[in-house]
């Protein structure tokens, strides 16, 4: 599973498994995000 999260909610994410991939990247208005994957997507 994948989602876009804001950066500031890293530690939100990583309590439910989520662990961040690639750049940080922005969405406006929302600003600064990653991409969030669980451990069974994430790239070994």
């Amino acid at each position: 599973m994948w989602c876009n999260g804001r950066t500031s909610a890293t530690g939100f994410y990583g309590h439910f498994g989520f662990t961040a991939v690639g750049e940080e990247f922005v969405l406006r208005p929302s600003g600064a995000h990653y991409v969030f994957v669980t451990k069974d997507l994430h790239p070994a």
